[in-house]
């Protein structure tokens, strides 16, 4: 495959021009000999000469099955695939699943194995990096604990919800995570007040999402927000076993409420801390039914990311 790869600047922004650099600012190819998996030959070749720019989600629709499923031609991957990660940065900061009807951006990396198949180890990396890096600016801007509607997207863990799925589709999760929990933001910290919280509530009862626990909700934690299946990758798994200790928790904890000080978060924040030290057996268990979940066999309730938490 004679495909360039120029590497992005580090200090460019995650958005259009990284990613399009990280494929070598991929023209529409010239031929389309990719057959679509629905048969829908014509459309894909449609959907590969529109401008980047003006591909919709529903356009995407015909890509991301063949991701899963399909023979990818090496210039129309270089070329829809931006479009895809971009699909995702967009979903991911709505709060919604990175779907397209039945299309599941998720369980088409799973399963099609592109991130492995189709690009270098550079440019692999380089992608890698780009998922950290929106990942992380959609932490940062986590602020504010309640006021969305439980029963409707965008749900408010919907952020817990991607990075879960990441954990079964590529090897971040450490580089993510090291990045926030030092807490270099306000964001990352009530982003981890609210990760903790998962931990230590149940229905009912969680004071950060008082409208949600007022209808029984919970924050689902271990929720992915995906079809994906299965465990985490063993390198996200391997990090998160040896991480996330109930000692570290606290720790960590307390550094994000300090962080916090002066923050419209910092009530609520304290009194999860105040809560976390009389529940330290609803700790160890809920980072048990963590583990297990996310990095055991995978609960097939945990498919879907509305079973068990009270939602509906």
């Amino acid at each position: 495959m004679s495909r360039k790869h120029r590497r992005p600047r580090p200090d460019v922004p995650a958005g259009w021009e990284r990613v399009c650099a990280i494929f070598g600012n991929p023209a529409p190819p010239r031929h389309v000999w990719q057959r679509q998996f629905d048969g829908l030959d014509a459309d894909l070749r449609r959907v590969a000469a529109m401008p980047l720019d003006r591909i919709e989600p529903g356009d995407l629709w015909y890509f991301l099955h063949d991701l899963a499923y399909v023979p990818l031609q090496p210039e129309v991957f270089d070329y829809l695939f931006p479009a895809c990660l971009m699909f995702w940065r967009r979903t991911l900061f709505d709060g919604v699943p990175c779907t397209q009807g039945d299309a599941d951006f998720g369980w088409s990396l799973q399963h099609g194995g592109a991130l492995d198949t189709m690009m270098d180890e550079e440019r692999r990396e380089d992608v890698l990096v780009w998922f950290r890096d929106v990942m992380l600016e959609r932490i940062d801007a986590e602020r504010g604990f309640d006021g969305v509607e439980p029963c409707h997207w965008p749900l408010p863990w919907g952020w817990i919800g991607r990075l879960n799925t990441l954990g079964h589709v590529a090897p971040v999760v450490e580089s993510i995570w090291t990045r926030w929990w030092p807490f270099e933001t306000p964001g990352r910290a009530v982003a981890a007040v609210e990760y903790v919280s998962g931990l230590i509530y149940f229905p009912y009862e969680d004071p950060l999402f008082e409208e949600l626990s007022r209808r029984g909700g919970t924050f689902p934690v271990e929720r992915v927000d995906s079809s994906v299946d299965g465990p985490w990758m063993e390198p996200n798994a391997a990090f998160l076993r040896s991480t996330l200790k109930p000692g570290w928790v606290e720790e960590r904890l307390r550094a994000a409420v300090g962080r916090l000080a002066g923050e419209p978060e910092e009530e609520k924040a304290r009194r999860v801390l105040a809560d976390l030290a009389t529940r330290p057996d609803v700790l160890a268990i809920g980072i048990e039914d963590l583990i297990e979940d996310l990095c055991g066999r995978g609960s097939p309730e945990g498919r879907l990311p509305w079973r068990r938490s009270g939602i509906f």
